[in-house]
């Protein structure tokens, strides 16, 4: 009887390491990973962490990776395959790092201040990445750093806007901003004296309005506030204004040169 002769083709030898960049951020696109050619193998199957999707390369020793913004960390894997099936896999594992949402408001507590009096800044929504933090300016988004936090102290001279964002090792994000208000000076209406710091007639935190009345203004020191006001060494000139000084209240004037009524 005639001979059969039968070819026993091997299954691809086993993959050799995985080369590529172990940490990423989610939404990296374009990320390189490849193998050494394996021997028997006629195409590469590669398998990829949830959310990662092969940009090009596919069914070759080299291939290029885009993360989505939810892709998540897990194992790069590869083998070789032929007619007769896969060889043995080679597994390479990669960290996806979270990127950071930007903040969706900023508010002031309080919203209004007298010059140099304090506001509390605090961020709300978004959230931070991986090595994020979030981060507050003045003059614009990514101005002049002036903090950093979920919440800050400001003191400002004048009414000021401050800006805040997420930064960290994946992304930066979007500003959102708040603005804090310092009154000017003086002007129409009354103002009622409060006394909340010290007596000192001229420190504009001691005025319901966080500013200074003048020459315009009407005043009133009601009785029971924890300082009563004085104007010591002032040098001004008097108006018919009205100052109405309520029962308790009291009002000191320490005349200085250069006054004239």
């Amino acid at each position: 009887s005639a001979a059969i002769i039968i070819t026993v083709n091997p299954v691809p030898a086993a993959a050799g390491s995985i080369t590529g960049t172990a940490t990423v951020c989610q939404g990296q696109n374009g990320v390189s990973y490849s193998v050494g050619a394996i021997s028997g193998a006629t195409g590469y199957n590669w398998v990829l962490p949830a959310g990662a999707t092969i940009a090009s390369g596919t069914n070759t020793n080299a291939i290029t990776v885009d993360f989505s913004g939810g892709a998540t960390s897990g194992n790069i894997t590869v083998e070789g395959i032929n007619g007769c099936g896969p060889g043995t896999l080679s597994a390479f594992a990669v960290a996806v790092n979270t990127s950071s949402t930007a903040p969706t408001g900023a508010t002031a507590a309080p919203t209004t201040v007298c010059s140099s009096g304090s506001s509390t800044l605090t961020v709300t929504g978004g959230s931070l990445g991986a090595g994020a933090s979030w981060n507050w300016y003045t003059v614009s988004c990514g101005g002049t750093l002036i903090g950093s936090g979920a919440s800050i102290i400001v003191n400002p001279s004048s009414t000021t806007t401050y800006y805040v964002r997420a930064q960290g090792s994946c992304n930066t994000t979007t500003c959102t901003s708040v603005t804090v208000t310092v009154p000017g000076n003086g002007g129409a209406g009354t103002w009622v004296w409060t006394g909340t710091i010290d007596n000192n007639w001229f420190n504009p935190c001691n005025w319901d309005k966080n500013c200074l009345p003048d020459g315009s203004s009407d005043v009133v020191i009601p009785g029971g506030t924890p300082f009563n006001p004085m104007i010591s060494g002032a040098t001004a000139t008097c108006k018919t204004r009205t100052i109405n000084v309520s029962a308790g209240g009291n009002l000191i004037i320490n005349t200085g040169t250069g006054g004239q009524c």
